[in-house]
């Protein structure tokens, strides 16, 4: 799953990375296989939930949630706004509410994309999407049936969403058809559980990869390729060999996916300014870009994520060994 965290945060950077510059030579201007990343990373969240967290008391499994995300997200969030003040953008009483939406995980459209529901440090956009998921899970933990429950509830706001095609921000998020990869993942984890995954299912790791090349913006054929991802891995796992590299980038994955937008902006910079055509100007942008956001992922996962995570890690209320009463 590491592993998989990590090629799922390198895919949002190369998504990111090839956006259309006027200046840049761009063969991938049309390729969306990129955003399947995001894909992955739901999956990934709801297989890690039910695999993890299931046995879990319910203020200790939010708490752990929060604080695995909030933290650096806010960190990422007032980097960004503290650059654009001093860019000479004014805050406007608009600006800070949108501001204050944001570190709330409150869906809203954005004051600079208003047909967009997205915060005001737009990767947050599916923080919005991961704290839901955490909410739903917590309401299985607290019935006793997180599966059940998990199932019930998001096969029945899909529907919702489908039937009535709701407009505002809230109705938006809280019945997109992305929460079915979520339950995916919640599934997966209940089927390697209780059965396993036999060994022949690793195919549909590298067919997953294969499909991502092909697939569009549309959510079903990008949350079917992420799914088949996770179940190959979760099936190759006791076979597939030990790389420190992509471990170490897989516990910087929640790093590089938040702080690779300043990293892109410094990466664009340089290369920008280099005398390159062509698929060589490409390439370095490409390779620029990666190495980048991966180094500042790192840097800020030792730096910054583990101190924070150490100091934060014991709930305040509860303590381990005693009764936590479900919220």
């Amino acid at each position: 799953m590491q592993y998989l965290r990590a090629i799922a945060a390198l895919l949002v950077v190369l998504h990111h990375a090839r956006n259309p510059q006027p200046w840049l030579f761009n063969p991938l201007e049309n390729f969306f296989g990129g955003t399947t990343g995001v894909d992955i990373f739901f999956v990934i969240s709801g297989f890690i939930m039910f695999t993890a967290a299931r046995n879990e008391q319910v203020g200790t499994f939010l708490w752990r949630r929060l604080v695995r995300v909030a933290p650096l997200y806010w960190i990422a969030t007032l980097l960004m706004l503290a650059l654009a003040v001093k860019a000479g953008e004014a805050l406007t009483a608009e600006g800070f509410a949108h501001v204050v939406k944001s570190a709330l995980f409150i869906p809203h459209f954005s004051v600079k994309f208003p047909d967009q529901v997205w915060p005001y440090y737009i990767p947050g956009w599916t923080l919005n999407y991961e704290m839901f998921f955490y909410a739903l899970f917590a309401i299985g933990i607290a019935v006793g049936r997180p599966l059940v429950a998990t199932t019930c509830i998001i096969a029945s706001l899909v529907a919702l969403g489908l039937a009535v095609q709701p407009e505002s921000p809230v109705g938006i998020i809280y019945t997109n058809l992305l929460l079915l990869e979520f339950l995916a993942g919640v599934w997966i984890g209940y089927v390697q559980w209780k059965h396993g995954f036999r060994p022949l299912s690793g195919v549909l790791l590298p067919t997953g990869f294969v499909a991502i090349l092909m697939v569009g913006e549309d959510v079903i054929p990008r949350g079917l390729a992420a799914a088949a991802i996770v179940i190959g891995a979760v099936s190759l796992e006791r076979v597939i060999p030990r790389l420190r590299l992509l471990k170490a980038l897989g516990d910087a994955s929640y790093a590089i996916y938040l702080f690779h937008v300043p990293a892109l902006f410094l990466a664009t910079a340089f290369v920008r300014r280099l005398p390159l055509q062509g698929w060589l100007q490409f390439a370095v942008m490409i390779a620029v870009c990666m190495g980048l956001s991966m180094l500042v992922g790192i840097a800020v996962r030792k730096f910054v994520e583990q101190p924070l995570l150490r100091k934060l890690r014991t709930p305040p209320v509860f303590r381990p060994g005693t009764k936590q009463v479900p919220g």
